[in-house]
């Protein structure tokens, strides 16, 4: 049985990215790591600078011993030439508790499973598309595990876990691309059903050619070459051994058709799915591969290594520049180091389908005598000096970047630079439902001290990651204002009066932090006899337009109503209307983008009208008749596929009710998931809607999602003190009777709003 972490319940594929470095491998992971669900950092190669010096942390069964390892790994990741960070662009500051503890439990388990199999009991595998426990039939046993080196990896393999799940991503790729060195270990920690690589190789001699004008790695022609002999040698084995865990990509390919190359590897990696930031929202809009891989250019991997050094220059340039990277050897490099990459590399290269020009043609391959080697070598060692050097002059930031992480290998084995409980990540939990962590936010907090947040966004900052000036910039609120309604008929029914506000703060979404406010609202809209507010929470591309659209014709419904027309069949016209007109927009693309709609009318003889449809929602808050606590009626119902009859609506029409994670293993409604149940096509993973009606939605249309309102008609009653109505953005984070208490507080509609958004922000 392969290790299991505590990152997830489903044990996700690792991905290793081997081959040699100067193939194009950076530019790879930059369009990999633009996928939902995939992060691929810069790698701080925590194995090789590790490994080699493993001994002098002593007996690492030592919980001391192993504290001052996690210490030490976890300042070089945080030391990185490009710094890893979270999705809120904050750098990574690793709690070494958890790492410790992870990669202790990684240990027990490894061993358990060696001490099975010395039992002769049969090795255990969790397959990945059920989820079942079965028999390994590859299964082998090995030595005993017992040596630093898989501590080494246990952490490894805990930081890795860390990271994605700081971005929200559900899988990560490892960059250091002698990993292929390690395979053995690498097998036995993951097993044949977690491991994957992605071999990435290229010409040689363009590899030489690289790193020779390049300030990383070996400068001469030799060392270059044998090095990237033998990593090929050890990808080829695993290839051979193990073919099936391996996806090939030659460089040059991907320079002449990067689509279809990197669509081929989407295509090993598996389907996308939605990062945890999408898999909370109203619907779930997956870019295209083609989106995907162009946005690497401007993604925040490229454009963070881009400033850091000249080693990542290529990574924002266009399409022009990468073609004329093929072959450049032809041109730039001199005969002589051409012979000399050929007579290195040889029988490797011409496995790799790169034949010699040189050896075998028109020369001999060179004969390395141990003297000979030794000059190269020494060469080498000069021509890094200088190297390091010219990095120093043209860029001492690159190099002393280089050199404060380099020197933490250098670090006394006895050197713990701070107590260990002090090191601890510095992010503020976002989950609200994170089932991986024991500190479960409670829902009921903060209630009591709402007045908090009747300032709101002042001490913004104290509750999210954006700074007072940058919520502020996000957050629009309408005064307070006042309507005295003389009663209907004539004056005849009661007279009462409307005191109403409303505030919408923009959402924050750390990866796409610019997007815009696309939720919008009617406020006592005046008819001549009726007043109407309404909220709209538009979603996906065009949702923005949408709402907007869907205010426009809902307003314009309302103020030409005739006498005769009640308001439900107003109501409906309106819906249908603006639903039709954004079907037919030639400049709004509403097939997989719209709005709910929630509208509450009140006339002036105390009539209350609500149409909804969607996760929007309108509630009443009353006193009590023996007064104390306010009550609260919900005056809509959610229409999500959670409502069973909502759900029947959706398979009727030939959709399909299930979460994500069902989706993704065979379309099976049986497996457990947390996640929210959504609308999807049985033709593909679209359209992804946790609503079952709205206004637009176009390709959800056909599968039942349907823009036919649902209403409720009441009376005012002298008890009813407050209405509230909202988008799932307050909903999803205060319960209903928590509103109540919190409106409660205020008599000024516009303190009851700025502390409803400011709690919903921080629970956001």
């Amino acid at each position: 049985m392969p290790v299991q972490n505590n990152y997830d319940v489903v044990a996700h594929p690792v991905f290793f990215m081997i081959g040699c470095q100067r193939s194009g491998s950076n530019w790879l992971r930059t369009m990999l790591g633009q996928r939902e669900d995939l992060i691929a950092p810069h790698p701080p190669h925590i194995m090789r600078d590790f490994l080699p010096i493993i001994c002098k942390f002593g007996d690492l069964d030592d919980i001391d011993n192993l504290k001052i390892l996690v210490d030490h790994v976890c300042s070089l990741v945080e030391r990185n030439q490009v710094p890893w960070q979270d999705k809120h662009n904050r750098d990574m500051h690793f709690d070494r508790v958890a790492i410790l503890k992870g990669s202790i439990h990684a240990m027990d388990s490894l061993r358990h499973v060696q001490r099975m199999e010395q039992m002769g009991t049969s090795r255990k595998r969790i397959n990945i598309d059920t989820g079942f426990v079965e028999d390994d039939l590859n299964a082998s046993t090995t030595e005993d595990i017992v040596g630093g080196e898989y501590y080494l990896l246990a952490i490894f393999d805990e930081i890795m876990n860390c990271y994605a799940k700081a971005n929200g991503k559900k899988i990560w790729m490892c960059k250091s691309m002698g990993m292929s060195q390690y395979h053995d270990m690498l097998l036995r920690f993951y097993g044949k059903e977690r491991l994957r690589y992605i071999y990435l190789f290229r010409d040689p001699r363009d590899v030489t050619l690289s790193f020779v004008k390049t300030p990383v790695g070996d400068c001469h022609p030799y060392v270059i070459a044998k090095k990237w002999a033998r990593l090929q040698r050890y990808a080829l084995r695993i290839l051979s051994e193990t073919e099936d865990l391996v996806h090939q990509v030659r460089y040059e390919d991907i320079l002449l058709d990067k689509a279809t190359q990197v669509s081929a590897i989407n295509e090993f990696i598996g389907s996308r799915a939605e990062s945890t930031t999408l898999r909370r929202g109203s619907v779930v809009v997956l870019r295209d591969d083609n989106e995907v891989v162009e946005s690497a250019k401007t993604g925040r991997e490229a454009q963070m290594a881009n400033q850091l050094s000249y080693q990542f220059k290529n990574l924002q340039r266009g399409d022009s520049f990468t073609k004329g990277q093929m072959a450049k050897w032809k041109e730039n490099m001199d005969g002589d180091d051409v012979h000399m990459v050929e007579s290195c590399a040889r029988e490797e290269m011409t496995r790799l389908g790169y034949f010699p020009v040189i050896v075998g043609i028109k020369a001999e391959p060179i004969h390395f005598t141990a003297d000979l080697v030794e000059e190269l070598e020494k060469d080498n060692t000069k021509l890094i000096e200088k190297m390091n050097n010219d990095l120093l002059d043209d860029n001492p930031e690159d190099f002393h970047r280089r050199k404060r992480q380099k020197s933490i290998l250098n670090w006394l084995s006895q050197l713990r630079r701070v107590s260990f409980g002090q090191k601890t990540q510095r992010f503020v939990r976002d989950d609200a439902y994170d089932t991986d962590t024991d500190d479960m936010i409670d829902p009921s907090r903060d209630i009591e001290n709402a007045d908090t947040f009747a300032s709101w966004p002042k001490e913004a900052y104290k509750v999210g990651f954006l700074s007072d000036e940058e919520v502020s910039d996000r957050f629009s609120i309408e005064n307070t204002k006042y309507l005295l309604v003389e009663g209907g008929r004539g004056g005849r029914s009661r007279s009462f009066s409307i005191a109403y506000s409303a505030a919408t703060q923009r959402g924050y979404y750390p990866q796409d932090r610019d997007k815009k406010n696309q939720d919008t609202f009617v406020s006592g809209v005046r008819s001549k006899s009726s007043t109407l507010f309404a909220v709209f929470d538009g979603h996906g591309n065009d949702g923005t337009a949408c709402a907007a659209a869907a205010k426009d014709i809902i307003c314009k419904q309302f103020l030409e109503k005739k006498k005769k027309m009640s308001f439900e069949n107003m109501f409906n016209n309106a819906y249908k209307q603006a639903n039709d007109t954004l079907a037919g927009s030639e400049t709004i693309d509403a097939s997989k983008s719209g709005t709910t709609a929630v509208s509450l009318c009140i006339t002036d003889n105390g009539g209350v009208h609500v149409a909804n449809v969607g996760d929007s929602r309108c509630l009443v808050i009353s006193s009590s008749h023996q007064g104390g606590d306010h009550t609260v009626s919900v005056l809509t119902q959610d229409h999500t596929p959670d409502n069973v009859a909502e759900a029947n609506r959706i398979k009727q029409c030939g959709g399909l009710v299930l979460t994500s994670d069902q989706y993704d293993r065979n379309k099976d409604d049986s497996i457990y998931s947390s996640e929210p149940q959504r609308v999807w096509s049985s033709e593909g993973k679209f359209p992804g809607t946790a609503f079952t009606r709205s206004i637009g939605d176009m390709v959800a249309n056909e599968l039942g999602v349907t823009s036919e309102p649902e209403h409720t008609i009441s009376k005012l009653h002298k008890n009813d003190k407050m209405f509230v109505i909202g988008s799932d953005g307050i909903f999803d984070f205060i319960s209903d009777d928590d509103i109540a208490r919190i409106s409660s507080q205020y008599s000024d509609p516009a303190l009851v709003c700025k502390a409803l958004v400011g709690i919903s922000y921080k629970r956001w």
